[in-house]
């Protein structure tokens, strides 16, 4: 029987990632739950499921924009992937919830054209500008982007601007491999090949991408592209419809869905939709879930 992981980032809201551990508990998924060393949360939290097996790797310590959070990434995957060899590895926060029934999802996964990867890659001049910036200088301190001290945090800003800065000043570009780099959603669903071939370049990949600030949205989609992989893409024109995810970055950084959005996320083809968040609207966690679990979703 085909096998699907699901592998949970997790540092917060209890309620959600209890809902999410409901929509997906299904014989025919394993779940793997990574909890933030800083969060509050631990797996004495987590409900129990009654048909997957919920695996908890030890929590490691993830800061916002630094490459923690793909040595986090890659702590999952190769936990998922020592246990089991998957069809699919979905990598997912703790904030994301399925938008259809366990049956849906693996029906849509078993018509798909074998070995498809479902990652998003992002589109526009602005976006390729980012990325240029990104790769091109050594940025230090990302650890304390959104560091809980303020005085920390001011005299890290004011560091890491000079230390740019200089680079810009100088003409100092970071060496990195003469690879074409890409950009796009962290979040995505991959086959067990590719989850396996970015485990045998773990060293490499944290090697390229240190001092590169939010690299998450950038190693996967670049090992993909420079790879037999690109073959392989969903959609490599639309980014969210290319990993599945409906997101919105229109109204919030990114929006968290309310009530009121609940008829257009129920008309959504995509798999997965992030974020949600029980301390703003819980009725919308609640109707999805109930919708999935009564087996009323609707798969387009």
């Amino acid at each position: 029987m085909p096998k699907h992981a699901y592998c949970v980032i997790a540092h917060k809201d209890i309620y959600t990632l209890n809902k999410l551990i409901e929509c997906i508990d299904d014989v025919r998924n394993d779940i793997f739950i990574l909890i933030d060393k800083k969060s509050s949360l631990s797996p004495a939290h987590l409900t129990q499921t009654t048909r997957s097996k919920i695996f908890t790797p030890p929590p490691v310590s993830i800061y916002w924009g630094d490459i923690s959070i793909i040595a986090a990434e890659l702590t999952i995957l190769k936990a998922a992937a020592v246990h089991h060899k998957y069809t699919y590895y979905h990598l997912i926060s703790g904030q994301d919830l399925p938008l259809h029934t366990q049956n849906e999802i693996h029906c849509f996964f078993e018509k798909i054209k074998p070995d498809t990867n479902f990652i998003g890659y992002a589109q526009g001049e602005s976006n390729e500008r980012s990325l240029r910036e990104r790769m091109r200088f050594y940025v230090p301190f990302t650890k304390h982007y959104r560091c809980r001290s303020a005085m920390l945090s001011v005299l890290c800003d004011n560091m890491r601007d000079a230390i740019v800065k200089l680079q810009r000043k100088t003409g100092f570009i970071k060496r990195v491999p003469p690879l074409e780099y890409k950009k796009g959603c962290e979040w995505a669903s991959m086959t067990d090949s590719f989850v396996r071939y970015l485990l045998a370049h773990e060293t490499e990949i944290l090697r390229i991408y240190r001092g590169t600030p939010c690299c998450d949205e950038i190693y996967k989609q670049t090992a993909a592209w420079n790879s037999c992989f690109r073959a392989t893409l969903y959609n490599i024109e639309d980014e969210y419809e290319g990993c599945m995810r409906e997101i919105d970055w229109g109204r919030g950084n990114p929006y968290t869905y309310c009530f009121g959005d609940l008829e257009n996320l129920q008309k959504s083809s995509r798999i997965f939709a992030r974020k949600f968040d029980s301390e703003i609207d819980k009725d919308i966690i609640d109707a999805i879930c109930n919708s999935i679990l009564s087996g009323e979703a609707n798969l387009k």
